[in-house]
Order: structure tokens, then C-alpha cells, then sequence
């Protein structure tokens, strides 16, 4: 069976290499999730975990529509309670595709903004 390609890691100077799906070697990624911080310090904190709780079981019945692309998300499928731009609310469940696309376009376009 062939390998998995494999390409540098993108830290410079790092002799190290990674795998599909991997941002960082492991050095590089324990120093990224430290920088990162933890998951309440970037604004998941209870909230979010009751929202999550709350959607699980309608999710993991295969009948929860992502609110970003309208298709059903699969139970097995990786998905997060999407919240509002502003971050005020949630808006319901999503794919974490979905999600992530959703906070990179915002990411842009504030970042256009200025």
C-alpha cells in the first residue's frame, strides 16, 4: 500500500514533517494549542456547552439541518453550535466545514474592513 504523502512543517528552520491533516508536527503543534489557549479562554465556556448538550440528540438522529448550508448533517459527522458574526447568539447546529468557512469569510472581510 503506498504511503501518505508527507510535506514540511510549516514552522521555518523545522526538519520535521507532517501528514495529511496535520497543521504542525508535534513539537510545533503542543506550542500552537499552548499560544492558542484553552477552549473557555477563546469563548467556549458553558454556553456553548449547554447548546451543544441541547442539539446533540436532534444531531445524532441524522434529522438536524447545518444552518449555514442547509443540507443534514450525518450523525458521525463533525459538527459545532454555530453562533451569530457578532457572537451574541447561536444560531443552531452546523458542520464544523461550515462553521470554519463561515468564521474564515468573517475573519476576511474585517479584515477588509479597515
Amino acid at each position: 500500500m503506498p504511503r501518505a504523502p508527507r510535506r514540511p512543517c510549516p514552522v521555518p528552520g523545522c526538519p520535521d514533517t507532517i501528514g495529511v491533516g496535520e497543521r504542525y508536527c508535534t513539537e510545533h503543534a503542543s506550542r500552537h494549542e499552548r499560544v492558542r489557549g484553552t477552549r473557555q479562554q477563546r469563548g467556549y465556556g458553558r454556553e456553548h456547552e449547554v447548546e451543544r448538550a441541547r442539539w446533540a440528540p436532534i444531531v445524532a438522529t441524522g434529522t438536524a439541518r447545518c444552518v449555514r448550508c442547509g443540507e443534514y448533517i450525518a450523525p458521525d459527522a463533525e459538527w459545532s453550535p454555530d453562533h451569530t458574526d457578532d457572537r451574541t447568539g447561536y444560531l443552531g447546529p452546523a458542520h464544523r466545514r461550515c462553521n470554519l468557512r463561515a468564521a474564515g469569510r468573517a475573519v476576511r472581510w474585517r479584515g477588509n474592513a479597515r
